[in-house]
Order: C-alpha cells, then structure tokens, then sequence
C-alpha cells in the first residue's frame, strides 16, 4: 500500500510476454519502466531455443539498460531476424531481464519475452507484439 506522498517502487519489463518476428525483418523489443524517479539499471540476457543464433538471427549481447534519474524513455533493443528462403517452421528464443538496481525494483509481470520467428513467406503474417500471454 502507498502512503500518502510515497512514491510508488519502480518497474521495468518488456511490454508484452511474447512478440513475433518475419524472417528478413528487425524486430524492435522494447523495454518499459514506470513508477520511481532514480536512477534503475536492469541486466538483459539472451536465452536460445530453437532458432539458431547467428543463423537465424542476431542474438542481442548481455547488456544492462539504464535510466538516469527522471528518465521514463523505453528502451529498445532492435534484434535482425535472418531470411535463409527455405520453408521452416515457427522458431523461438528467449530474452529475460535480472539483477534489477535499485533492488527492490520489480521486474514483473514480463520479466521473460519469448519471440517466435516466422517464415513470413510461408505464414503470411506481419510482425508485432502478441497479447495472450501465459499466466
């Protein structure tokens, strides 16, 4: 409960669970921060599923994202997505968020993104942020 005059604790996690990339595309990821006015620092890391990094595509590096202080500003990690021309099925990797600073910083309810990679030539389908995320 916030008392009066308290400021809320500060959040940051992508915006959705789930976002779906086209084979030949970037896919923007953005990461959100809401409530607090420090500075927030927050770890992302790169998890592999089944799409092959560096085959499939670019696997962002380990890097901490940072806000100075009053910084509200999404960040974006823009990730491309390879296009090899063969038929595939749908491919998947992971990005997570961790060691949020200051440490009482919650990083849920998405904490976790899962990308799902479509060969858009064969499924037809524009790239974007999915809503049905698992519970």
């Amino acid at each position: 409960m916030i008392q009066p005059h308290q400021e809320p604790l500060p959040q940051v996690g992508f915006s959705s669970c789930r976002a779906v990339g086209l084979e030949g595309r970037s896919l923007a990821v953005n990461v959100v921060r809401s409530g607090g006015s420090g500075a927030a620092t927050v770890q992302l890391t790169h998890i592999p599923g089944t799409a092959t990094p560096g085959a499939d595509y670019t696997a962002p590096a380990t890097q901490t994202l940072s806000w100075a202080a009053g910084d509200m500003a999404p960040k974006q990690i823009v990730i491309p997505i390879a296009s090899d021309g063969a038929p595939e099925p749908v491919e998947t990797f992971r990005l997570q968020l961790g060691n949020p600073q200051p440490a009482d910083m919650d990083i849920s309810p998405h904490a976790l993104l899962e990308v799902r990679i479509l060969d858009g030539d064969a499924q037809g389908f524009g790239d974007g942020f999915e809503e049905d995320c698992p519970e």
